[in-house]
């Protein structure tokens, strides 16, 4: 079931992640990083992109934003906040990579 309820439009993604959060939806990196990607990267095949954001935060790329909401069967929606530039998390990135594989 998706808790988003339509496409929404954000100015930011702070306001994003908050709106979200309020629809009990939460960060899928809560914990340590290498165990969510062991255990999550078995499942990439079954997680669903359910919506994205893009924010362009001004002119320096690191300063770019995707904001991605995944619904894992048998455990809800939770989101993922992939920065672009130095503040490029591999973990995260590898994550994806394998989750988009499976997009149709």
């Amino acid at each position: 079931m998706n808790k988003l309820g339509g496409k929404m439009q954000y100015k930011d993604l702070a306001h994003a992640v908050e709106d979200l959060k309020k629809k009990g939806i939460t960060n899928l990196f809560s914990g340590d990083p290498d165990e969510t990607l062991a255990f999550y990267i078995t499942k990439a095949e079954k997680i669903k992109i359910v919506s994205q954001h893009r924010f362009e935060m001004g002119t320096d790329p690191g300063d770019e934003a995707t904001l991605y909401t995944l619904d894992i069967p048998d455990e809800g929606q939770f989101y993922l906040v992939i920065s672009y530039g130095a503040q490029t998390n591999p973990i995260k990135s590898k994550l994806l990579s394998e989750i988009l594989k499976y997009q149709k």
